[in-house]
């Protein structure tokens, strides 16, 4: 993973054809403001995907695959955020879950 803010953005452009994906994320929460967080998400993705088959019509693969990058990042980062813990939390949830148990 990139570990300088260049670095990152130069990583970020590659996959998803931008600099700033989490402000995609925040454009996607504002433009479904009075939806949940979930379905705003839902929608923006949907939305994405949509985009991405049109873009297939055109045989524009580079950028299709781009925006199935961004559709995954947005669904990742609504699977822990609406869930309504914290990334540690919600990591020491899973370690209960998948640990076995003491003998």
């Amino acid at each position: 993973m990139p570990k300088t803010t260049e670095e990152r953005n130069e990583w970020n452009k590659q996959a998803y054809g931008f600099v700033d994906i989490d402000d995609y994320v925040k454009q996607i929460d504002n433009a479904h403001k009075f939806d949940t967080k979930l379905n705003a998400r839902i929608s923006g993705v949907a939305s994405t995907l949509s985009d991405a088959q049109h873009l297939l019509e055109f045989g524009d693969l580079e950028r299709v695959r781009q925006m199935l990058n961004v559709a995954k990042y947005v669904l990742f980062e609504s699977r822990i955020e609406d869930r309504g813990m914290t990334d540690k939390e919600y990591a020491a949830a899973v370690k209960d879950l998948t640990d076995l148990p003491a003998l």
